[in-house]
């Protein structure tokens, strides 16, 4: 015969489940709460230095009419990119201090909003990285004419849409045919994709093969063109340099005599005879003659942002295609803190370095906007209304 006592203690237990809520999901977590809050911190600091950041591109380019050619055209669809990212850290934030992870399972579609902004703004900065090698070849390398061929009205609206949209579909499309899942990762307390679905594995080696070594390897060719067209470009220089000064040093060994007022004349038969200047089919033909300082300058410049983002990318992408162990489990978050401050970083390199982005940036930060070069008509009509 069972007892009152054990049917009220059964009953209890089946209607009112006791359970320990702050423990929801950390037995799934390979982080303490420690490390849960070292990473949320910063990742707040990335989050708000880059949506500073990013922003103050995007305005510096509304701002003034300088900014506003076909390079920066990226340069303001990667800004775009990278607060794409930083939207999607909030989230992740809550849930890494959050102790019962995420709690809300009805409404885990926002952390699958959330970690496709991460991971949708992530590829997008890279394919636009690659489309700013691209431009930067195509400006350097080839023709005028075939430049302002491809980067027409149509077509770059076409590139901005794919480079914004397309990683975000390509990473949405897999997990709707059951390929990996995009929402609170319990195992490290992010949202981002699900590392306990059971083809996570599958999800993620497709991420890693199909966004980052297309752009990688982009980038890598078109960096190299630009380095050796430059390396010629500037030994033709030299070498006309070079022939200049013979040519003159020529002229000044001849037999020389002094006048009666006491002036050097020169009887070298050379003498009077110009030094060679390089022909319109040498040195400086017309694919050369728009190569000056202010874009090898930009080059250097929007080269060391993918330096640094390849330093920030590549050790994550290469973490992916390791066996999946504890080490390699727990590192994952740590590498993934350097993918997401690639995000943050990029404005940094255009205000110390760029040329045209730090002169406007300068009068931006110390607020005296009227100082700012070619202010656009907005600001105009800004300044016309004060």
């Amino acid at each position: 015969m069972v007892s009152t006592e054990d049917t009220l203690s059964s009953t209890f237990t089946t209607d009112f489940p006791i359970e320990n809520h702050t423990d929801h999901y950390d037995h799934h977590s390979v982080y303490s709460y420690q490390e849960r809050i070292f990473f949320a911190v910063v990742l707040t600091l990335i989050c708000i230095t880059g949506i500073f950041g990013n922003s103050a591109t995007i305005a510096a380019v509304v701002l003034s009419k300088k900014l506003r050619n076909k390079t920066n055209v990226f340069v303001v669809c990667l800004a775009i990119s990278d607060l794409i990212t930083c939207f999607g850290i909030p989230l992740s934030v809550f849930t890494l201090l959050n102790k019962a992870g995420w709690p809300w399972p009805e409404l885990e579609w926002l952390c699958s909003a959330s970690a496709t902004l991460l991971y949708g703004g992530t590829g997008s900065s890279e394919i636009c990285l690659a489309a700013i090698a691209i431009n930067r070849v195509l400006l350097i390398k080839w023709p005028l004419t075939i430049y302002r061929k491809v980067y027409r009205k149509g077509p770059m609206i076409a590139m901005v849409i794919f480079i914004l949209l397309g990683p975000s579909i390509v990473l949405v499309a897999f997990p709707l045919f059951g390929i990996g899942k995009l929402g609170y990762d319990a195992k490290h307390n992010v949202c981002s994709d699900d590392d306990l679905h059971p083809y996570s594995r599958a999800y993620e080696l497709i991420q890693d093969t199909i966004l980052y070594p297309i752009s990688f390897v982009t980038i890598v060719i078109c960096y190299t063109l630009i380095f050796r067209h430059i390396r010629r470009h500037f030994g033709r220089q030299r070498q006309t340099e070079l022939a200049r000064i013979e040519s003159v040093d020529s002229l000044t060994c001849g037999e020389t005599s002094v006048t009666s007022n006491g002036v050097l004349t020169n009887s070298s038969k050379n003498f009077g005879t110009p030094p060679p200047t390089p022909t319109s089919h040498g040195p400086s033909s017309p694919r050369l003659e728009h190569i000056d300082k202010i874009q090898y300058e930009i080059t250097k410049n929007l080269f060391t942002a993918f330096c640094v983002f390849f330093l920030c990318v590549t050790p994550y992408a290469l973490l992916l295609l390791t066996p999946s162990t504890a080490i390699q489990g727990r590192a994952l978050l740590y590498c993934a803190l350097l993918v997401v401050f690639a995000a943050c970083v990029n404005p940094i390199i255009y205000a110390l370095r760029h040329p045209q982005f730090r002169a406007v940036f300068g009068p931006m930060a110390r607020c005296r906007y009227r100082n700012i070069p070619e202010p656009s008509n907005f600001l105009r009509h800004f300044f016309d209304q004060v």
